[in-house]
């Protein structure tokens, strides 16, 4: 059963919005593209997970969490994937890595041999970090006196089609019993669990109280996207973003909004105040959005806002828009 489904980050959509609104010949292009292009790759990784394990998703025994994030002894520790069970805790680390994937068990360490440019890469060791995460959450359990004997299974999963375990390197054997191609998840999950199965089992309300516990202490702030780059909001290309192809700007029509690039023909607000939310404020006032989205003035303004039902604070000119809720439900 799917409690926390699996859905873009904040953090994934804030380079996502910032990515379409730079200027072509930006400095800054490249390092976020960079960027955007490395925790796509990471969220499409974790999607690939969800075909592989379509038979055990919707088992009532088996609640699954993605991409939760906790706070424990005054730091956060994100998890990519949790799997919660009366008898187990598998925890479950994804790589979308390509290329020859090396690991050194003895030193901890993992590295990544390019194919193409033969170019070394060194990363953290998963395996170090599944583990830590799963120490992590045991101890967080402790705290808000949840802790129950469950059996603790890490496992970490390459889910790129193109890599390639080094199978020369001695003394790795046992690690393939953790690390392991993506497809490889359901067989090592059902053996998981079959061996669990003479486990003393918790109670369920025990384990709804864990779930519940979860959900609610799970946190994912905004981070300033703009700070983080060094760009000011003045350099962000202004007007409608097209949903369709996300070209910049729509041009108004009579009843609607065309794009100049597809033809799409739309009411493009909710997309371009999503984007002001993500990149600069979680409020808007009228002058703020006649200047982002290039409107004719503050009546047409005022007639775009009315029919998006917002929440809304203050009077006439110091009306302000919250746009908190488009960033949640985006």
């Amino acid at each position: 059963m799917i409690i926390k489904p699996l859905k873009p980050s904040i953090y994934l959509r804030q380079l996502e919005a910032l990515k379409w609104r730079l200027p072509v010949n930006h400095p800054k292009k490249e390092d976020i593209m960079k960027e955007h292009g490395k925790f796509y790759s990471g969220y499409y990784g974790e999607r690939s997970l969800l075909y592989h394990l379509r038979s055990f998703l919707y088992r009532p025994d088996l609640l699954f969490y993605h991409n939760v994030k906790l706070k424990q002894d005054g730091f956060y520790f994100e998890m990519d994937l949790m799997i919660l069970s009366q008898r187990q805790m598998t925890f479950v680390e994804t790589k979308h890595f390509k290329g020859i994937l090396s690991f050194d068990p003895i030193r901890h360490q993992f590295w990544r041999k390019d194919p193409e440019t033969k170019k070394i890469e060194v990363y953290k060791d998963p395996l170090t970090q599944v583990r830590s995460h799963s120490h992590d959450f045991s101890s967080w359990l402790k705290e808000n006196q949840l802790h129950y004997p469950l059996t603790i299974t890490p496992y970490v999963t390459l889910t790129h089609k193109d890599a390639l375990i080094d199978p020369e390197l001695p003394g790795q054997s046992d690690i393939f019993k953790s690390i392991f191609r993506s497809d490889q998840l359901p067989f090592k999950l059902r053996e998981s669990l079959n061996s669990t199965k003479s486990n003393k089992p918790i109670s369920k309300r025990q384990l709804k109280a864990i779930s519940e516990k979860i959900m609610s202490s799970h946190s994912e702030e905004k981070s300033d996207i703009l700070q983080k780059f060094g760009i000011s909001p003045n350099e962000l290309r202004k007007g409608l973003r097209c949903p369709a192809c996300s070209h910049i700007p729509m041009i108004r029509e009579k009843n609607h909004w065309l794009c100049g690039a597809c033809n799409h023909k739309c009411n493009p607000l909710i997309e371009s105040l999503r984007d002001y939310a993500l990149l600069i404020d979680e409020q808007i006032c009228h002058r703020d959005m006649v200047a982002f989205c290039l409107l004719a003035n503050r009546n047409q303004c005022s007639y775009y806002l009315g029919t998006l039902d917002l929440p809304k604070s203050g009077k006439k000119k110091g009306t302000v828009y919250h746009l908190e809720g488009l960033i949640k439900g985006g």
